[in-house]
Formats: structure tokens, sequence, C-alpha cells
């Protein structure tokens, strides 16, 4: 992750990839394609091929990173997903925040909110 001029982070799309492939008939298959970018936001992808011998038309497609799973909540580069403090933090749902485990409840697992016995869940 980078900050521009101002200080600002990066919210720009970065594309990786392991290994360099050569096409065969037409088509080029990568093992290994790393999509990183800010977590739920959309990017408008556009692929290109240069080739020596023909000009090859651009492939477009909207990319968008998925949210944090329950359990978990974005960290602070907007580009990981960090787990709830085990036993003492919850998230019930995708997208959502870390929040401290209430009173009468127990959080056995970041995405699990249970009652402790003889407290009433309603």
């Amino acid at each position: 992750m980078s900050a521009d001029a101002t200080g600002a982070l990066s919210t720009s799309l970065v594309l990786s990839q392991s290994s360099t492939q050569s096409p065969s008939a037409g088509i080029a298959a990568f093992q290994s394609l790393l999509v990183q970018g800010v977590v739920g936001l959309t990017y408008s992808l556009n692929v290109t091929c240069a080739s020596s011998s023909a000009a090859l038309p651009a492939i477009m497609a909207n990319v968008t990173i998925a949210p944090c799973p329950p359990g978990t909540q974005v960290a602070a580069d907007l580009r990981q997903c960090m787990p709830c403090k085990l036993g003492s933090e919850f998230n019930l749902k995708a997208g959502g925040v870390c929040k401290p485990c209430p009173m009468g409840a127990f959080c056995p697992e970041p995405d699990k909110l249970l009652s402790q016995p003889h407290w009433w869940c309603a």
C-alpha cells in the first residue's frame, strides 16, 4: 500500500502473476493471478495483449473485492481482513466491524455470540 503526496492511501488495483505464459492456440492460461484492492470497492479491469502480428481487442470486466467475512474486519491498510480478538470480540456479518463481547454473553469464536448460563437472550 502506498500513500500519495497528500498522505492519502492509494486505492489503485494491483495485479501480479507468478509466471509469464506463452499463448497456445489463442489461449493464455495463468496458474496464479493475484488481484489486490481496497476491500469492498469495485474496479474496472481492462486487459490488453500485445502481439507483434496483430492487435487484439481488449477484455473489460468489473472486479469487486469481496467484503471481509464474519469474524473479521477491515485492517488499517483497507486491503486485508483481520480476525476479531478471540474470546473478547465478535462480528456476525460480512463487511461488519468487530465489537466487544457484551455482558451476559461469551464469544468462543470471532463469528459466534452465545448466551452465558442463566442469562436470557432474545
